[in-house]
């Protein structure tokens, strides 16, 4: 699945308030990252990167010439500006920011030491790279919110080696986050899918064992039908098969029902027609992903308004057969993700 976050990344400059610098900065306009989200998702997930090379390089003039300058930065902890937001952030977004495999964004206002150096020429310019910066947007655990929200992230300083002075702050880095939602389609179970009755037929007992025990499949459908979603958005659909005689069963036959008058010796199994008739492992009824026996059948795109999952239907010998009527039932659980 895609997602759309849309996380400007805009970059200020500030002048030295010193007496003894006439610093000025020079950034050209930095780029977007841009994601595809809905509301709801796994913790911690990578919505978007900052990959490196994203942001310009930080020059500077006004700096004493042929001297060597180093890069230091503090994070800006957000301080919950509004009621409603996440800490600062944007509902359910947080970011993390690198240079050079430094980590610096955090909750600590310590100022660090990037490790960057960089000489000014003689027209008293320095040029820190930003190649090496680089970063993620990542969910919380709370559920992303449509809203358009800016927060300071970064404060960029320099400092001349071995004065240990630093500037006061000249570049602030600031994430504007624009959230827009990503809703998936729904599906249900078509009513000529809620109650499916698949006959097998009238077999002989010695043409069941001379076709290596097992009668010709019969076809038949499940059917839902699906609406709503956002352009691009997908719904997984997960399908679990439960015998009903024997919901414990996890084996590929489903049980017929016993008793005087029903035939011994032989089960029900349910093949997969998109997957080369691939039989169906039974599993107890599961509503959630992930059950045993429970396979994926496809995914639904928006703007489809039905979707099949083609199955099919035989006999197979499970002893030595003996005559009467064959029936067995099951039923199906559907889920979504």
């Amino acid at each position: 699945m895609k997602y759309h976050v849309i996380a400007p990344l805009i970059l200020a400059c500030l002048w030295s308030s010193r007496s003894d610098a006439a610093l000025s900065c020079d950034f050209p306009p930095t780029p977007k990252a841009t994601i595809v989200a809905p509301a709801v998702g796994p913790a911690d997930e990578i919505l978007a990167p900052l990959p490196p090379g994203a942001l310009p390089d930080f020059k500077c003039r006004g700096v004493v010439a042929d001297v060597e300058y180093k890069l230091l930065t503090q994070s800006v902890p957000p301080n919950g500006e509004s009621p409603g937001h996440d800490a600062g952030r944007t509902p359910g977004l947080q970011h993390s920011l690198r240079y050079n495999g430094t980590t610096l964004t955090g909750a600590s206002p310590a100022i660090v030491d990037t490790g960057v150096t960089a000489w000014s020429d003689s027209s008293g310019a320095v040029v820190f790279p930003m190649s090496g910066i680089e970063g993620t947007f990542r969910r919380t655990s709370l559920p992303l919110v449509a809203i358009s929200y800016s927060q300071e992230a970064l404060r960029f300083f320099i400092d001349q080696v071995g004065r240990n002075n630093p500037e006061p702050t000249l570049r602030s880095l600031y994430l504007r986050s624009s959230v827009s939602l990503v809703t998936k389609p729904t599906c249900t179970v078509h009513p000529s899918s809620q109650g499916i009755t698949v006959p097998l037929d009238t077999h002989r007992v010695n043409d069941i064992i001379s076709q290596g025990g097992v009668t010709p499949w019969k076809t038949f459908a499940i059917t839902l039908r699906c609406s709503g979603g956002t352009a691009g958005a997908m719904t997984g659909v997960h399908i679990t098969v439960t015998d009903q005689n024997n919901p414990t069963n996890t084996g590929t036959e489903l049980s017929i029902i016993s008793g005087e008058g029903f035939a011994g010796g032989v089960g029900v199994q349910i093949g997969k027609r998109d997957d080369a008739d691939a039989l169906v492992t039974f599993g107890p009824d599961t509503h959630g992903i992930g059950g045993r026996g429970q396979w994926k059948a496809g995914d639904v795109a928006t703007g489809t308004l039905s979707f099949q999952i083609p199955l099919s239907a035989r006999y197979k010998q499970t002893g030595s057969i003996t005559p009467g009527i064959a029936k067995a039932m099951a039923t199906f659980t559907m889920a979504y993700d």
